[in-house]
């Protein structure tokens, strides 16, 4: 009778530890920090209406994002003609990206039609992932 109880309590110990890991584990959904892919804690960070046609909407689109992640990096699309110079420029592409600290964001530039870039245009900008480039850019400045 002492062996039943015996094995009856293994089997019981093996089913709470295999339902412990089942419940840990993320099943490749969901992603990081407890489901829904965001920053830790549940959040679900928003998708930028993409694209954007003028570097104003980008950045007041930016300003009301809430922080993130290099791994939670912002997909931005970005379809301009000028990218308003230096990271300085108020106006500029640079410097919405710059004062906007703490948001990681991969800028799509693909759909633009920029011809040249200045060479200065993304100085500073500490939390850009990455940046991708039409083919009608030929020069910096």
């Amino acid at each position: 009778m002492k062996n039943l109880f015996k094995v009856f309590g293994i089997i019981a110990l093996a089913a709470v530890i295999g339902f412990s890991f089942a419940a840990c584990s993320d099943g490749g959904g969901g992603g990081g920090g407890g489901g829904g892919g965001g920053t830790g804690g549940g959040t679900v960070l928003p998708v930028p209406p993409n694209p954007f046609t003028s570097i104003a909407d980008m950045k007041a689109w930016l300003d009301s994002a809430p922080t993130n992640t290099a791994a939670t990096a912002y997909h931005v699309k970005l379809n301009v003609d000028n990218l308003g110079g230096a990271w300085n420029t108020a106006v500029s592409a640079g410097n919405a990206l710059y004062t906007n600290s703490f948001k990681y964001v991969s800028l799509d530039l693909s759909g633009s039609t920029l011809t040249s870039i200045v060479e200065s245009a993304f100085l500073n900008c500490h939390y850009l992932t990455g940046v991708t480039l039409p083919s009608t850019v030929t020069s910096k400045v």
